[in-house]
């Protein structure tokens, strides 16, 4: 459960919106530069009650951008929206099965059509022989196009945090422990083969390419001696191969990859991004940007010449496969943006600032 202060109700910006023209209504407007977007702020109606203390949409994923869904978590648990082309509106989802002692928590989305689509995360549920004063179990919903249903994963454990699909029958999530893969038929789990003293974060990065190969970035922290260790595997043929690790305390700090999300162009390069953004080569890891004195947390693209960062202190950058592009324009120092989503002529990003959440649209 996380608690903070109280939420206000929605977070306001002005701006104006390019219209473009053409003489030949039957020929499409050639695609804007990216960097040459306007923005504007889209506002949300949250809900008055139960009155939130804190409302934070982690995730965003669209089928166009007519189509656009965001969700996250609140003081009562999870909540989503849907952008329909002109407004949000508030999408609501299944209970828990045992509704009043256990709520969802969202993490990340994914989507391959407007019927198919799904949501990963946590059931968080009340210990009855606290502390701790809730326990998780791994949560994925599905949307069929009509509504959302829990999906009933084999031998569920903790908390998911990511999904990573190259297709509708090959889709992986990554948790607290484990791994689970869908094969368009069944879910099965594949326990993640760390075993060290620290406490178990889980999967912060997951991505795969075209040849089969799936690589997750894997997380355990040691509170007592503030320690905390990065794994970085790949996984084929359901074996796991431990390709590096990491450590990071005082006085210790190694930066070998991005600890915080991966993502893979549709060329099969594979990136990720922490402090900096690295490019993976097939054997080792390189910084491709300059450092922007701000902690990164997604990467998205449509191709390695148009790639998107969100991070902390109003971070949004952009990449054409030359160089770098900051968003000064919407540079809110006291903004976390935490991911955006993309359809090649728009873009959407959603930002942390403090306990509330802030929508941007770009086009």
């Amino acid at each position: 459960m996380r608690y903070g202060i109280p939420a206000v109700a929605a977070i306001v910006m002005v701006a104006t919106v390019s219209q473009f023209a053409c003489k030949d209504k039957s020929v499409d407007p050639p695609i804007k530069n990216p960097r040459e977007y306007t923005w504007r702020a889209d506002t949300i109606e949250f809900p008055d009650y139960p009155p939130q203390f804190q409302i934070l949409l982690s995730t965003i994923w669209g089928s166009s951008s007519t189509n656009v869904y965001a969700t996250g978590f609140t003081s009562f648990g999870a909540i989503m929206f849907r952008f329909d082309g002109q407004r949000w509106d508030q999408v609501f989802f299944p209970d828990p099965p045992t509704f009043g002692q256990s709520w969802y928590d969202n993490n990340h989305m994914l989507g391959f059509a407007p019927n198919n689509i799904y949501v990963v995360g946590a059931e968080w549920y009340r210990n009855p022989t606290p502390p701790p004063y809730a326990l998780d179990s791994s949560s994925v919903l599905h949307f069929d196009g009509n509504q959302w249903r829990p999906v009933q994963l084999p031998e569920r454990s903790g908390w998911v945090l990511k999904i990573w699909a190259d297709s509708p029958t090959n889709i992986y999530i990554g948790g607290k422990d484990a791994i689970w893969h869908f094969n368009g038929v069944a879910w099965k789990k594949y326990p993640i083969p760390i075993n060290d003293a620290g406490n178990r974060i889980g999967v912060t990065g997951l991505t795969g390419n075209q040849s089969g190969t799936v690589y997750i970035s894997y997380e355990t922290h040691e509170p007592a001696f503030a320690r905390t260790r990065h794994y970085f595997l790949s996984f084929r043929n359901s074996q796991w191969t431990k390709l590096d690790s990491a450590v990071v305390e005082s006085g210790n700090i190694q930066k070998k990859w991005g600890y915080a999300a991966f993502w893979t162009s549709p060329s099969g390069t594979m990136y990720s991004v922490d402090a900096e953004v690295w490019r993976w080569n097939g054997s080792s890891w390189s910084v491709i940007n300059p450092s922007v004195g701000a902690a990164l947390s997604s990467i998205t693209g449509t191709s390695d010449s148009n790639i998107f960062v969100t991070g902390h202190f109003g971070t949004f950058l952009h990449y054409n496969g030359q160089d770098w592009f900051r968003y000064e324009n919407i540079r809110y120092t006291n903004v976390t943006y935490v991911r955006s989503w993309k359809d090649g002529k728009e873009v959407f990003l959603v930002g942390w600032i403090g306990n509330n959440t802030i929508l941007l649209h770009g086009k």
